[in-house]
């Protein structure tokens, strides 16, 4: 099953980058291809860890995409972590997962992972290809939002 991975320092803290991660109602807002996105069914599980389901319509016209994933996340401040398992629709999978943690040097590393299984042959292939595009895409988008909620820099990324 394919894995993308791609692991960034950036100069913010690791709880503000998390902020972005668990807003997944504003995913609308900055990432890519997302068309709409919303929560509901929302449960506190602990003390800053909470679960519930997330719905992003995805949208690509050249391939004739419009697909709704609803997805159960959990969302882990106390860990800074953020997951999301989806099924149904055009994939048996998709699973992804946000770690951040401090820097003792200053800032952040954000870690985003991505796996997945399509339920077709043929779209596993086509996906392959296209999906380690769709994640950086998508972390540069983070990133994005992140710099207009923060400003350019808040902390030095290097010590």
């Amino acid at each position: 099953m394919p894995k993308f991975n791609v692991t960034r320092e950036m100069p913010y803290k690791a709880a503000e980058l998390f902020a972005i991660a668990a807003d997944v109602d504003t995913y609308k807002d900055f990432l890519p291809l997302v068309e709409s996105s919303r929560t509901f069914d929302r449960e506190r599980v602990s003390e800053g860890t909470e679960r519930f389901k997330g719905e992003l319509r995805v949208r690509y016209k050249k391939l004739h995409i419009d697909e709704t994933f609803v997805s159960d996340v959990l969302a882990d401040q106390p860990k800074l972590t953020v997951s999301s398992r989806s099924e149904g629709g055009l994939f048996e999978h998709v699973n992804a997962e946000w770690r951040f943690s401090d820097r003792k040097s200053g800032g952040a590393t954000v870690e985003f992972q991505v796996d997945y299984k399509a339920k077709s042959r043929s779209l596993q292939f086509f996906m392959s290809g296209m999906f380690d595009y769709m994640v950086r895409k998508i972390n540069n988008a983070f990133e994005e939002r992140a710099r207009e909620l923060h400003g350019r820099t808040r902390l030095p990324a290097h010590g």
